[in-house]
């Protein structure tokens, strides 16, 4: 059997690691702290540690479900999934990809940023 450019495929399931999500946590609790520790009235310093308790929760609702699927096949290329359906893309030059990050830039697209 003979591979051809038409028939290999490649798919990967992109999603948000551990590491990024304990980082959101800690930059969440030194805001937090920052927080506690500032001259302000306790009412203000309570709705402003409301307001970022109800950001980390928000936040880390939606890491916790995000999850992209990409795809590359010989007849249709490169495909990354959306919340209709797959949609065909092309993948930049300048994009880059490390042990520790993955960073897609998509022509005519937002790009990607996966830690």
């Amino acid at each position: 059997m003979t591979l051809t450019k038409q028939s290999a495929t490649f798919f990967a399931e992109l999603k948000p690691s551990r590491r990024f999500q304990y980082l959101i946590a800690v930059i969440h609790l030194l805001a937090t702290g920052a927080c506690l520790a500032n001259a302000l009235p306790t009412a203000i310093k309570l709705g402003v540690i409301t307001l970022i308790t109800a950001n980390f929760i928000r936040l880390n609702r939606n890491l916790k479900s995000e999850s992209r699927q990409i795809k590359y096949s010989g007849k249709s290329g490169w495909e990354i999934s959306t919340a209709v359906g797959r949609e065909a893309v092309e993948i930049v030059r300048s994009s880059f990809i490390s042990t520790s990050v993955i960073f897609l830039h998509l022509n005519n697209k937002a790009p990607i940023l996966i830690f």
